[in-house]
């Protein structure tokens, strides 16, 4: 976890790393990817801002719903 101060308000930066894809392909099952999600998901709360995904190769940002 991160805060930023700006102006007087606090931005709280969650970071987390899924550790389990492998280098070339796909996981050979989604459990893992579903638990890691589940998990993202509880520090999540309405309004708190975008959410950022990324790999090695790419970005994607996701709006929230």
């Amino acid at each position: 976890m991160m805060q930023t101060f700006k102006q007087g308000d606090v931005k709280t930066v969650w970071q987390f790393h899924f550790t389990s894809w492998p280098d070339h392909g796909v996981p050979p099952v989604a459990t893992a990817l579903l638990s890691f999600r589940k998990k993202v998901r509880s520090y999540d709360s309405k309004g708190s801002g975008p959410m950022l995904v990324h790999c090695r190769y790419s970005i994607l940002a996701l709006k929230n719903k």
